[in-house]
């Protein structure tokens, strides 16, 4: 039922309905132009005219109104008209900007949700590396970035230029990597190798397979992230069938089972749990410990190649580089690809089981740059009884999660 369409040059033109609408705005513009000038003309004549005993009784009030930081009636009412001026204003250039469609070097789409009932226009610049480059040059002295995925593998070069640092700022710019406080053998790194191809029909059915094996054993949670919204209510659907869960077991979708912030508590607050989530879920959850012991990555998070951003950055770097795939697609998902493995290791006492379904990341050469950005210690599953095999044996020892050791993954 979503639904993206790019659009640019005037696409709205032919309806009449932008031209109305931007009448109506320049009139709504006029009216409070007038209405501020006669409030200030008023307020200027009354201050000019000789004060009666009672307006200086009156005046005498409303200064020790001032003393208290009070403004008068009339003076809330000039701001409140000029609030609304502005408004009108921004609402009238926003409306013009992306109705025209027309900016060079900005994209344009409209996007809604048929089953909902909603569509709103939008429009960015493709390169707002080059907005802040300038920000960077003129107004900053200092500026820190700090995050734990900043880097692909450990180059910086692809944030770098994403935020406007390029090679003129070389001289002002430090960088530096530092290793992580955890220790890489908190978490468990599976890759199913014999998954069913993520592209296939019967991907879902694979997905679901998975989870209620992993589900089997009694306590743990998973936290699955999805790269569609199509996929995760495939599975949802399969998963809230009869008889499908095991006993004492519970599914959880976003946006399907209540709001975001009532599902990330009801899933740190139970027991034996999946929590099926999307593009939000990636990043920004903290469910330490046995809250989520399970981070499920089913599909790798490529940018969704039929959306209109997506295609207009790829035709971008296609000019740049000569093609989109490594210089644009491979770093945008490696980076989101850290952010969703974040949500699992929290402190230097949790432990984990990353569970990657996406065979790609195995049978693919480019599945290394993945691999890599989590240390490239991942052991290879063939089927879900593997991997649940692999994942109890790892969250079942008692201690001495340093000297784990993991099947060495040889390269295809």
């Amino acid at each position: 039922t979503n639904y993206q369409i790019a659009y640019k040059e005037e696409p709205f033109e032919a309806l009449g309905g932008k031209a109305g609408f931007e009448i109506a705005l320049g009139e709504i513009q006029e009216t409070l132009r007038e209405l501020h000038a006669l409030y200030e003309s008023e307020n200027d004549e009354q201050n000019t005219r000789e004060p009666t005993p009672a307006a200086v009784k009156h005046d005498k009030t409303a200064t020790e109104q001032g003393r208290g930081g009070g403004r008068s009636e009339d003076e809330d009412t000039l701001v409140d008209i000029a609030s609304c001026a502005d408004r009108t204003s921004q609402l009238k250039a926003d409306l013009t900007y992306l109705a025209r469609g027309s900016t060079e070097g900005h994209v344009f789409w409209v996007e809604g949700d048929k089953r909902k009932g909603w569509v709103k226009l939008c429009g960015v610049p493709l390169d707002v590396g080059e907005l802040l480059g300038g920000i960077w040059e003129r107004n900053c002295t200092t500026a820190v970035f700090t995050s734990a995925t900043l880097s692909v593998g450990d180059d910086m070069d692809f944030f770098r230029k994403k935020v406007g640092l390029t090679s003129e700022h070389d001289k002002r710019t430090h960088v530096a990597t530092y290793p992580s406080p955890f220790a890489g053998a908190q978490m468990l790194k599976c890759a199913m190798k014999n998954a069913v191809d993520p592209t296939a029909k019967s991907y879902p059915q694979c997905v679901a397979a998975t989870i209620v094996r992993l589900l089997e054993e009694p306590g743990r949670n998973i936290l699955a992230l999805f790269t569609a919204r199509s996929m995760l209510e495939s599975v949802y659907s399969l998963l809230r069938a009869p008889g499908t869960l095991p006993n004492g077991a519970t599914a959880l979708a976003q946006n399907i089972s209540g709001p975001r912030h009532t599902l990330v508590e009801r899933f740190k607050s139970s027991t034996r749990t999946v929590l099926l989530g999307t593009d939000s879920f990636w990043e920004g959850i903290d469910a330490p410990g046995e809250a989520c012991e399970i981070v499920m990555i089913p599909r790798l998070p490529f940018p969704v190649p039929s959306h209109p951003l997506a295609q207009a950055l790829a035709e971008r770097a296609r000019i740049l580089h000569g093609e989109s795939f490594f210089s644009y697609a491979v770093p945008e998902a490696v980076i989101k690809f850290r952010q969703g493995a974040g949500r699992l290791i929290r402190s230097t006492t949790d432990r984990g089981a990353l569970v990657v379904l996406d065979n790609r990341i195995v049978t693919r050469n480019y599945g290394r740059v993945f691999r890599k950005a989590l240390g490239d210690d991942f052991t290879v599953c063939d089927s879900a009884d593997t991997v649940r095999t692999a994942v109890e044996s790892f969250l079942t020892r008692p201690t001495g999660i340093g000297d784990l050791t993991y099947e060495p993954l040889e390269e295809s």
